[in-house]
């Protein structure tokens, strides 16, 4: 069932059933549930791994896809947060664990909650969940020959569970996993990444980048000689090149890591001719949760700091948050909201479909599309109101306040 569908209501059998029969009622979608820990595993010294138990009731409400994420409510001294983790188990192999839901979670620098939840979560907790969303996630009905995942860090996470999919349910494609760590302890799911090259040999391949220098003893117990390095458009360029040439004509391909890898991943895959709707891009969540940039208090807030630019197509944001003002450049085809996001700004955001109105601001001057709008109504629009998760500017410059 689809996230729309209910709010579409449900056909009702008009048959009376006794009460000792009747199923658990189905709650709506639209809310966060309490879930249970069943356990938390340590990953890495600064990622852990939560398994997440879904009532009988709930897992239609919980059913997801291979890539998607869930929102978490977490109180960190006495403020709530809401943050974004990536699922990183295909639904089948959730089950097999006897867990339906498992998220990884690396403490982030400057992050309020993934620190706090690394350091203080463990089994028989409960966490408040929003259902799973997002469209970082495989098309199964139109299959590529060859599937390129490329993963920095924490980026592992819908990474893991992709891969598991793309193997289990497309028989005859090839994937490709280029994972990046600044160094080889940092590496998260190592064992598991090892197992399925294993288990699918010639159809799982996989490249570690390893910015740090290994010594002989750790590569002997890697068991592999990572490719060396910070990874830029030409390394990508000329590494593809050398080894799949022959595959890119029929590839898909996702990305997931810190902003500078994601841009220059994608600025190699284009130089290599990939068409851009063949290119799969999840933002990072450490450029989601870091604390906010220091602004230069020489600089008036009424005008742009001097370091932005803009290139052709850019929209300049003046951005209204928590009492004060902030400058943002909104490239050429994202939205008002993942722009702040990604300056570092703490903009409010829940679902990111256009369905909670978390991320909701008034428009002040400009004008922007909103890609959907399940949750706004006509006076709402009337009043200047607009979902920045939805909102894509057409001038030059916007302004907003949440």
């Amino acid at each position: 069932m689809g996230f729309l569908d209910f709010f579409k209501g449900k056909s009702k059998n008009n048959q009376q059933t006794p009460e000792n029969k009747r199923p658990l009622p189905t709650p709506a979608v639209k809310n966060f549930y309490r879930l249970n820990v069943a356990k938390v595993v340590k990953e890495t010294d600064d990622a852990i791994s939560v398994y997440l138990q879904v009532p009988t009731n709930l897992q239609g409400i919980f059913a997801y896809k291979a890539g998607q994420y869930i929102t978490i409510k977490q109180e960190v001294n006495g403020a709530s947060y809401l943050r974004s983790y990536s699922i990183s188990l295909c639904p089948q192999e959730a089950e097999a664990a006897g867990a339906f839901l498992r998220i990884g979670i690396k403490r982030k620098p400057g992050g309020a909650v993934s620190g706090y939840l690394v350091d203080n979560l463990a089994a028989d907790a409960t966490m408040e969940v929003f259902p799973p969303l997002g469209n970082f996630i495989p098309d199964l009905t139109e299959p590529s020959a060859t599937y390129f995942l490329f993963a920095g860090g924490s980026g592992i996470t819908p990474m893991i569970a992709i891969a598991q999919c793309l193997l289990k349910s497309l028989p005859h494609c090839k994937v490709v996993l280029y994972y990046a760590n600044r160094t080889a302890k940092g590496i998260i799911y190592f064992d598991e990444i090892t197992t399925l090259a294993e288990t699918y040999g010639s159809r799982f391949a996989v490249w570690h980048i390893i910015d740090e220098e290994l010594n002989p003893y750790v590569v002997n117990a890697l068991g592999f000689e990572p490719l060396k390095g910070v990874f830029y458009a030409h390394n990508f360029v000329q590494e593809l090149t050398a080894r799949y040439a022959d595959a890119l004509a029929d590839s898909t391909h996702f990305i997931c890591g810190p902003m500078p890898m994601l841009q220059e991943v994608e600025h190699a895959l284009y130089e290599l001719g990939v068409n851009a709707g063949n290119i799969k891009i999840e933002f990072f969540e450490i450029e989601k949760q870091t604390a906010l940039p220091a602004t230069d208090s020489s600089q008036p807030e009424s005008q742009p700091p001097a370091h932005l630019k803009l290139n052709r197509g850019d929209t300049l944001a003046k951005v209204h948050l928590q009492g004060k003002t902030h400058w943002v450049v909104i490239p050429k085809g994202d939205t008002v909201l993942n722009a702040c996001l990604n300056a570092g700004l703490d903009a409010p955001f829940m679902c990111e479909s256009g369905v909670c109105a978390t991320c909701r601001a008034s428009l002040i001057e400009g004008k922007v599309t909103m890609m959907a709008n399940y949750s706004l109504n006509a006076a709402d629009i009337e009043k200047g109101f607009i979902l920045t998760c939805q909102s894509m500017p057409e001038t030059d410059n916007v302004e907003v306040l949440y």
